[in-house]
């Protein structure tokens, strides 16, 4: 049994099909043989009965009269039956009463056996005996009894052997060519099944596949074999890639720990150091090979933090509690030479197979330390200038009141008395003298307005800002007409305002950053034939852009670094008026908005002024 699981499995169908067909040929052809046999003693015995029931009928008078003769004459009719060897009649109580006995052959006493009824018949050796009842008016008065030979039989049996012979033969050559024949439909797609297996086993390659030329079961199972090798071949190059993946990033992350900035040290729950980065190296003074598998409480922590260390790590391995994980603490560590120097630590930890990894990131942290000192001495420094910054500018807003105060008075003389001798006395003065009366009461004026820019330039940086949502085209047409009613007969320019967007911002502020710029423009642009100001603006990044655009008299750019001074003036006084603080009013007041100012411009080209507001 053990051999015939070495068999091939196209041998074992083979040898299936031969011995099924040799089993059912050999059953059939027994049968076959048998039942020839059985069918042609059934037919001899039927007819030696009806000659012995013939015999019978013929002999009933010669048994009655006792007339031997005449029973021996009616046996030997019986030579032509050749296959008779012995016939007999016997009375009823089983004696030979008459006997033939074929020539050649001895006679033998038939004696009838005694459960006959009617009629019995006994095959032996060969022989078929007949037994009859002679009856005469339903009387018992003899037996019949014959041997007869089977001589066919022997024939019979020879002639259905040969033939159940050749047919055994050709049924089991047919059965071995049809086995052969139909044995490849399974046991080929099988051995290819198997030899794709063996060829995926042994090579790993998983892009073998069985062929598959049918839609039987044997051809499913090979597709469903194909179906799940592309799978395994799928996952396996996905997992090919991931490998490359992972090797490529733990490269990299070994790369990224010994390129970091920081030390990186790793320990087992053992507290046993399992990697050390350069930076380790020279921020502690033991080499990698020297540091990896040392303990951490024998290389960088002092005596005084080892107990705390062990402890810390046994009560979180313990109960996963910690105070120090993932948040950076500062302490001191241990160089190699014994130099004792602050660090800042942060911890990590990680479980890998089982085993609790923990990583430490390290700063060296004297020069912080160092610019931390600096700092607080700045700090004191800086504190101690706010002090006197304070002190200054409770002077400076004593001086201011001085100026309003104390100055205001002087100028109002001035100018009052000047009126007095413009009114009273000027008959009295030639036209020079008038001329130089006329300057001195321009100047007080001139005095006054400066005084009053000053004052407001220092009260904004008192001022709070209070932000709104400001039309800013409102305001814009707002200041335009103000100004226009106060100086129609002074400008005649063309202004132009186009739909700004909305700002937050200081509305009073941002007014007065319009009347200065528009101002401006109207003053400097007056002397065009034609003068036009523009107010426009645009989006920048995450601000928006306001510019007030005018064809005027323009200023050169190499002195753009004086526009925005206070009492700082391009153009001369006697040509445009002005105290020179309007425009250092408009920068202090867009960058306490958290903005800026610019401007471009060329000499007779017109100039344009700028400032951005951030959106919110």
């Amino acid at each position: 049994m053990k051999r015939l699981y070495d068999i091939s499995i196209k041998y074992k169908l083979i040898l299936m099909q031969v011995v099924t067909s040799f089993i059912v040929l050999s059953i059939c052809c027994t049968f076959f043989v048998i039942t020839d046999i059985k069918s042609y003693k059934n037919r001899k015995a039927e007819s030696i009965q009806a000659i012995a029931q013939v015999l019978g009928s013929n002999s009933i008078s010669a048994i009655q009269f006792l007339d031997t003769t005449s029973a021996i004459e009616k046996l030997s009719q019986l030579k032509v039956e050749t296959d008779i060897l012995n016939a007999e009649i016997l009375d009823k109580s089983g004696n030979i009463f008459a006997i033939y006995t074929k020539e050649g052959y001895l006679p033998q006493y038939l004696k009838p056996p005694s459960d006959i009824d009617t009629f019995k018949e006994e095959f032996k050796d060969n022989q078929l005996f007949v037994y009859n009842k002679i009856m005469s008016n339903g009387e018992h008065i003899g037996f019949v009894a014959l041997q007869v030979e089977l001589t066919e039989l022997k024939t019979i049996v020879n002639d259905k052997i040969r033939i159940a012979a050749l047919l055994f033969i050709v049924g089991i050559v047919l059965a071995l060519l049809i086995s052969m024949i139909f044995q490849g439909g399974i046991s080929t797609p099988i051995l290819n099944l198997v030899q794709t297996m063996q060829t995926v086993t042994q090579s790993g390659n998983y892009s073998s596949r069985s062929p598959v030329k049918g839609t039987d079961e044997i051809n499913t199972l090979s597709k469903v074999f194909n179906l799940m090798l592309e799978e395994i071949e799928k996952r396996e190059t996905h997992i090919k890639q991931r490998s490359q993946e992972l090797e490529l990033a733990n490269l990299k992350f070994y790369n990224l720990i010994q390129s970091a900035p920081d030390a990186i040290v790793t320990i087992d729950q053992k507290s046993t150091i399992t990697n050390w980065n350069a930076e380790a190296v020279i921020m502690f003074g033991w080499s990698e090979k020297e540091a990896i598998g040392r303990r951490l409480t024998d290389t960088i922590i002092p005596e005084g933090y080892r107990e705390p260390h062990e402890r810390g790590i046994a009560r979180f391995l313990n109960t996963g509690e910690t105070k120090v994980m993932n948040k950076p603490i500062e302490l001191v560590a241990l160089k190699k030479d014994g130099t004792v120097f602050p660090i800042e630590l942060k911890i990590s930890s990680y479980t890998f197979s089982g085993q609790v990894i923990f990583i430490g990131f390290i700063r060296d942290i004297r020069e912080r330390k160092q610019i931390e000192q600096k700092i607080l001495s700045l700090n004191r420094e800086l504190e101690n200038k706010i002090s006197e910054l304070e002190t200054s500018n409770k002077e400076m807003e004593s001086f201011s009141y001085s100026v309003s105060h104390d100055l205001r008075a002087p100028i109002r003389a001035i100018n009052g008395f000047s009126k007095v001798i413009e009114k009273q006395h000027s008959s009295q003065l030639d036209e020079e003298g008038k001329s130089l009366l006329h300057t001195i009461m321009g100047e007080a004026i001139r005095m006054g307005q400066l005084i009053d820019d000053l004052l407001a330039f220092s009260r904004l940086g008192k001022k709070e800002i209070e932000k709104s949502k400001v039309d800013m085209t409102d305001v814009v047409k707002e200041v335009v007409q103000e100004i226009l009613k106060i100086n129609e007969q002074n400008y005649h320019a063309k202004i132009t305002v186009d739909n700004l967007p909305q700002a937050a911002c200081d509305r009073g502020l941002i007014k007065q950053v319009f009347v200065n710029l528009i101002g401006n423009a109207l003053k400097y642009s007056f002397q065009n034939p034609e003068p036009a100001i523009q107010v426009g603006s645009y989006s920048e990044k995450n601000t928006t852009v306001y510019y007030v655009r005018d064809n005027g008299v323009g200023f050169d750019m190499k002195f753009y670094n004086k526009l925005f001074g206070v009492f700082q003036r391009l153009h001369n006084p006697e040509d445009f008026s002005g105290t020179g603080i309007g425009l250092a009013i408009v920068k202090r007041i867009i960058v306490r908005h958290g903005g800026r100012v610019w401007a471009e411009g060329m000499v007779n080209k017109g100039a344009t002024f700028y400032f951005s507001l951030p959106r919110e």
